[in-house]
């Protein structure tokens, strides 16, 4: 989506001129191939032209409710959803759940999000960041963060969220991975959209530089995160992982489930393991803001 794209691209920092002449140089060699093929897919980078929030308003209630179902969100006591943005299904959240809570930074988004679910009685929704939940600990049983990952402090964000769970509450932490970014760069090489291309490449050879070079490689750019490296990092944490699903359908139900045979966005399932508690090295201070009374 477009906001996110901006936000993405802000980051290419001193390796922007060399991604955007490779984009062009990428363009000029594939662009007249990729076109002769007839299985046209404009729908894909259609989504770049709409911001996140906008996109996700866009689906009705019954999406939400399927994929509330799906993912087995349904009879649970009390549900953070960690990045809530416009707040799209946190009423159809409310409504298969007994309590549930959306946080996010943006203030614009959370004004939306407060609107459409004022009719909710059920809901509260907070300006709060993932690193700093002014939550006290085990307050909730299932915590969900769809496609909010990659711009977190993840050890900070994910040591915080095994804090707020109780004992084996569920975690569900939705990315997308290495297919999104592939899409991207074929479908803007077909359609000469450069941005698009810019947008797929930068994760992509910043995760091939920190293959051969290590993780401090572009600290501050996007990554690209597989399975594998979730379940790593989920497990640093004090995560067990239950399971590993690529569905689309929790961002948008056009897009392929995957491509170059790697997933385009996957959920993975988690469980607060009963010793699991936030490593050490997760910032304290971060919580001297008085903690919310989740008794409401």
């Amino acid at each position: 989506m477009i906001d996110e794209r901006n936000g993405h691209l802000r980051r290419l920092g001193l390796g922007g001129t060399f991604i955007a002449t490779l984009s062009q140089l990428l363009s000029r060699t594939f662009g007249p191939l990729l076109r002769l093929r007839k299985d046209d897919d404009s729908t894909f980078l259609n989504r770049l032209s709409q911001t996140h929030s906008d996109a996700m308003d866009a689906l009705s209630d019954d999406h939400w409710e399927r994929l509330i179902r799906a993912v087995g969100l349904v009879g649970v006591h009390a549900v953070l959803d960690v990045g809530c943005g416009s707040g799209a299904w946190l009423t159809p959240l409310a409504r298969l759940n007994t309590r549930v809570v959306g946080i996010d930074v943006d203030d614009a988004l959370l004004d939306v999000a407060r609107t459409t679910s004022s009719c909710a009685d059920n809901v509260a929704i907070w300006n709060m960041s993932a690193e700093s939940l002014r939550f006290a600990d085990e307050s909730f049983d299932a915590v969900a963060c769809f496609t909010v990952l990659p711009y977190l402090d993840q050890p900070v964000a994910l040591g915080e969220m095994v804090r707020v769970l109780r004992p084996n509450g569920r975690l569900l932490l939705g990315t997308v991975g290495f297919g999104y970014y592939a899409k991207h760069i074929a479908e803007g090489i077909r359609h000469e959209e450069l941005d698009a291309i810019r947008y797929g490449l930068d994760p992509v050879l910043v995760a091939a530089a920190r293959a051969l070079a290590g993780n401090k490689i572009a600290p501050d750019s996007l990554r690209c995160w597989s399975p594998r490296a979730v379940r790593r990092l989920l497990e640093s944490q004090g995560f067990a992982v239950d399971r590993v699903v690529r569905d689309v359908n929790a961002v948008d139900p056009s897009w392929p489930r995957s491509f170059l045979g790697r997933p385009v966005y996957f959920i993975t399932f988690a469980d607060k393991r009963d010793s699991g508690r936030a490593r050490p090295f997760v910032r304290r201070d971060a919580l001297r803001s008085r903690r919310i009374d989740m008794r409401w």
